[in-house]
C-alpha cells in the first residue's frame, strides 16, 4: 500500500499549548511538527498537491543501472513510499518523547491506520497532559570560583518563572552558562560541566530547578587561560610551508605582525585585534576580532589557534596564532547589452574596476563607466547616446589608528565618498 502521511491529532487536557509552540520553528504548528517526528513519511508532494516525483519515478521507471532513465529515477524521481505498520509503535515513542521535553511530562499516544484505495494513512492521537511550568530557579550558593561565575550572571538567565520546562530551553541556558566562563578565561570549559535537577514535587505541575556545576580543579578543561603573546601573519598563504619562509616582524601595540611583504599596515591591523597580550581568554574577544578582520574586506580566509606556551614552568598561557589569507585585490568587470527601447534599437556597454587595499590601508575604490546609444529604427537624425562615470571611495572607520575601535565590535561604519558624472545628447 502507498504511504499517503501522518494525521496527528492533539488534545491537550492540561492546557498551555500556546506556551510550547512559542517555542516551535515559527514555520510549524505543534500538529506538523508532531507529524515531522514520525519514522516514515509520504513522497513528497510539488505546492503540497501534486507527487511530481513519484510520477516522474512511474514514468520512466527502467531496471537497467545506466541510461537516461536510470539518470532521471534516481537524480530526479522519487520510488514510492510503501507503507510500513510497523513504524507505527516507534513513531508513536518519538512523538512523546519530544512532548516530554517540551513540558508535557506525562504525554499518551495511541496510533491505527487507515486504508482506502490502497492508500494507507497514519493516525496518532495525542493527549498531552498537564504542562510542567518552571517555579523557581536556584543557582549554586558555595564559595568557589565556578559557582560565583554562574552567580555573576544569573540575572541574564533564560530560565523563567511560568514558562514550560522546556529541554531546549535547558540547552540554550547550558550553552549560555558555558559562554560566560569561556568569556572569563576557561577557553576549553566544556558544557558538559553543567547540569539542572528538577524537582516536580512541590505540586500544581510546577518544577524548580537546580543550576549545578560539575568542579574537577585539576582538568585543563576548568583552568584559566592568559594569552602570552599574538602572532598575526598577514599574508598567509596555505600553499607555503612556514618553515621554510623568512617572514618580516614587526612589534605594534603588543602584537607580533609577521609578513613576506607589506600587505596590510600593522596600524590599521591592530584595529581588528580585540585579544590582548597578558589578558585572559575572552570568546567575546575572539568572535569580535573575527568579526572586524572579515569587515576590513581585504582577506578571505582567517584561522586563529591558540597554542598552549610553557612560561617558567606555568602552563596556563596560550600563543594566538591569526593566519590570515589575502583576497584579490583587484577585480575588473564587464557587460554588454542589447535590447530595444520602445520602437528604437538600444545596445549599451558597462566596466567596472575595483581595488579592496588602496595604500596598504583597507580603503576601498570602485570604479564603473557606462555607456549606451539608442538608435532609431524610422528616423535616423533622432540618435540618443549617454555616458555615465561613477567613483567611489571607502574608508572604514575602524581603521584610523587614532580612533579607539573597541567602543563596538558589532558598529562599524564606512565613510564613503562618492563622485559621479554623466552627459548625454
Amino acid at each position: 500500500m502507498l504511504f499517503n502521511g501522518n494525521i496527528i491529532n492533539v488534545k491537550s487536557s492540561g492546557g498551555g499549548l500556546k506556551k510550547i509552540r512559542d517555542n516551535i520553528d515559527q514555520s510549524l504548528t505543534l500538529e506538523s511538527k508532531l507529524a515531522t517526528l514520525a519514522k516514515q513519511q509520504p513522497n513528497k508532494k510539488a505546492l503540497s498537491i501534486i507527487p511530481f516525483k513519484l510520477w516522474i519515478y512511474n514514468r520512466f521507471y527502467t531496471e537497467n543501472d545506466s541510461g537516461f532513465k536510470h539518470w532521471m529515477i534516481t537524480k530526479v524521481g522519487e520510488p514510492p513510499v510503501i507503507f510500513d505498520s510497523t513504524l507505527l509503535r516507534t513513531s508513536s515513542a518519538l512523538i512523546s518523547n519530544y512532548l516530554q521535553t517540551k513540558g508535557y511530562l506525562f504525554p499518551e499516544v495511541t496510533y491505527s491506520y487507515k486504508v482506502k484505495r490502497k492508500r494507507a494513512t497514519a493516525k496518532y492521537f495525542v493527549v498531552t497532559g498537564p504542562l510542567y511550568t518552571i517555579d523557581s530557579v536556584f543557582f549554586p550558593t558555595d564559595s568557589s570560583l565556578l559557582a560565583w561565575i554562574v552567580r555573576g550572571s544569573m540575572d541574564k538567565t533564560l530560565l523563567k518563572k511560568g514558562n514550560a520546562f522546556d529541554a531546549d530551553m535547558l540547552g540554550k541556558e547550558q550553552a549560555r552558562v558555558q559562554r560566560n566562563f569561556q568569556n572569563t578565561g576557561y577557553i576549553y570549559f566544556r558544557k558538559e560541566f553543567i547540569h539542572f535537577y528538577a524537582d516536580t514535587t512541590i505540586g500544581d505541575h510546577s518544577v524548580d530547578v537546580y543550576v549545578k556545576v560539575d568542579q574537577a580543579d585539576s582538568l585543563p578543561e576548568q583552568q584559566i587561560y592568559t594569552i602570552k603573546n599574538i602572532y598575526v601573519y598577514s599574508n598567509f598563504n596555505p600553499q607555503n610551508e612556514s618553515k621554510e619562509i623568512k617572514y618580516d616582524t614587526i612589534y605594534y601595540d603588543g602584537i607580533y605582525f609577521l609578513s613576506t611583504k607589506n600587505f596590510l599596515d600593522p596600524d590599521v591591523l591592530a584595529t581588528a585585534v580585540f585579544l590582548s597580550k597578558d589578558q585572559r581568554y575572552s570568546r567575546g574577544n575572539y568572535e569580535c576580532t573575527l568579526h572586524r578582520i572579515s569587515d576590513l574586506g581585504v582577506y578571505k580566509f582567517a584561522n586563529v589557534r591558540f597554542v598552549k606556551a610553557d612560561t617558567n614552568g606555568v602552563h596556563n598561557f596560550l600563543n594566538c596564532n591569526m593566519y590570515l589569507q589575502p583576497s584579490k585585490k583587484h577585480t575588473i568587470g564587464g557587460s554588454v547589452d542589447v535590447g530595444n527601447v520602445e520602437s528604437n534599437f538600444a545596445s549599451g556597454i558597462k566596466l567596472s574596476f575595483g581595488s579592496k587595499n588602496v595604500n596598504n590601508r583597507a580603503n576601498r575604490i570602485d570604479v564603473s563607466a557606462t555607456a549606451g546609444v539608442q538608435i532609431p529604427v524610422f528616423n535616423a537624425d533622432s540618435l540618443f547616446y549617454s555616458f555615465n562615470l561613477q567613483l567611489n571611495y571607502s574608508i572604514p572607520k575602524f581603521a584610523f589608528p587614532f580612533i579607539h575601535p573597541h567602543i563596538s565590535c558589532y558598529n562599524n561604519p564606512v565613510t564613503k565618498i562618492s563622485l559621479s558624472t554623466s552627459f548625454c545628447n
